[in-house]
């Protein structure tokens, strides 16, 4: 091998050894210890990519990767891929130099006229596919049932239960490496037994809330007239706000985040204010059918298209709006998050432009013993432009800016689970 060849190495898996690639003049060479093969480029008859699971270091930028096939008319193959194995579920992204690689292979095999090339899904990602598809209309057809089991244990034990499932299972869901990795680059400062307690902490709460959605009824018994509340706190300028919305009668734009009991964002309800809250819809319609039963009296829109004009109208109609705002947001506008650049929803700043309602911001911190603090901000003025319209961009920023003060103040009852930096 000549060191100006391009060259790629990699490992498969537990079993394979690594095999060091380099391109020929015709021919793909690679090395397998001391022994040498290869393939001329004449002799492939097809290139196929497989798209599958990311693994390691990969699934915190995509959730899938591409892997390459060199097809032989002899029956060869030859399969590249991003990923190199190093130990036990650790796996290093090599993307950088795998594609470099790549963009200088292709052009020496499509010089074959006669070179087929394929697309595939990998058959581990037909079954992730298969799974996610059968789990939801199984758990809209049977969640109700599922959840009534776990009534008679109360709602602290099974709080518990999911508490400890979740921080069992959890680190080995993909999920956990994108949760550390963002943990990491929000707190570069923490060491990492600290982001350690935060992981577990991130699992507790997650397990807890998806137990208690068995027990929303018993949650959201919340009367801000009674002296003695069972499970939820509202300090009295939250409590006194939401009485002079109430009273005033005009509709309110809410914004919360997925921190704490998130769901519990929508209690300005039992102060008497019409919601209207979006979400994010499931793809089964009986698990939609479930989720908005358990959901109480709040008008429900999914965030799907056309959902903008169906908030509108009840914007018009008097009724309020709730938002959660701290995901990803496919085209949405740029802001800061943890000094990092990101996607955010502008949806809530655009009504504020449009109709110039207030802003406020909620949030549900979780105590111990399956209670919870509420809190309403005081209202939030937004930014404006040089003609005295709401700035939607400077708008949108500013409440990200609320939400990361939030998870600032409480970063183990975030859902750092899902990817926010893309």
């Amino acid at each position: 091998m000549l060191m100006t060849d391009p060259c790629y190495s990699f490992r498969g898996n537990a079993f394979a050894p690594e095999r060091a690639f380099w391109i020929g003049v015709d021919a793909l060479h690679w090395q397998v210890g001391s022994r040498e093969d290869r393939i001329l480029y004449r002799d492939v008859s097809e290139v196929r990519f497989y798209r599958g699971l990311a693994r390691g270091d990969a699934a915190v930028k995509a959730r899938t990767i591409m892997r390459l096939q060199l097809r032989c008319h002899s029956g060869r193959h030859v399969t590249l891929s991003p990923l190199h194995y190093i130990r036990f579920r650790h796996w290093e992204d090599r993307s950088a130099r795998y594609s470099a690689f790549i963009d200088v292979l292709l052009p020496r095999l499509r010089e074959n006229p006669d070179l087929k090339i394929a697309t595939e899904v990998h058959w581990t990602l037909r079954l992730r596919h298969a799974v996610t598809r059968s789990v939801p209309p199984l758990l809209g057809r049977f969640g109700e049932t599922l959840l009534n089991m776990f009534r008679p244990f109360g709602l602290d034990r099974t709080a518990r239960f999911g508490s400890w499932l979740m921080r069992t299972i959890g680190p080995w869901l993909p999920a956990h490496r994108v949760a550390r990795a963002n943990l990491k680059a929000a707190f570069p400062e923490k060491p990492d037994h600290e982001i350690d307690g935060l992981l577990q902490g991130v699992w507790d709460n997650f397990g807890r809330v998806m137990a208690e959605y068995a027990f929303t009824d018993e949650l959201y018994d919340y009367n801000p007239l009674d002296q003695v509340q069972k499970r939820i706190i509202i300090d009295q300028a939250s409590v006194q706000r939401l009485f002079a919305l109430r009273n005033k009668g005009q509709p309110v734009l809410f914004f919360s985040a997925h921190l704490g009991s998130w769901e519990l964002a929508s209690l300005a309800t039992a102060f008497g204010i019409p919601l209207t809250a979006v979400y994010r819809p499931f793809k089964s319609a009986a698990l939609n059918d479930l989720a908005t039963k358990r959901r109480g009296r709040i008008n429900l829109v999914p965030a799907r298209f056309g959902a903008l004009a169906q908030v509108e109208s009840f914007l018009q109609q008097g009724s309020s709006v709730g938002m959660l705002v701290d995901q990803h947001f496919s085209g949405g506008t740029d802001v800061v998050f943890f000094g990092r650049h990101c996607k955010a929803n502008p949806t809530l700043a655009t009504l504020a432009r449009k109709y110039q309602c207030p802003i406020y911001g909620v949030r549900a911190i979780r105590l111990p013993g399956s209670r919870f603090y509420c809190e309403v901000t005081q209202e939030l003025k937004p930014l404006r432009d040089s003609e005295g319209e709401v700035d939607v961009v400077g708008t949108t920023q500013m409440i990200t800016g609320v939400v990361e003060a939030w998870v600032r103040e409480h970063p183990d009852q975030w859902l750092w689970l899902h990817r926010r930096w893309r």
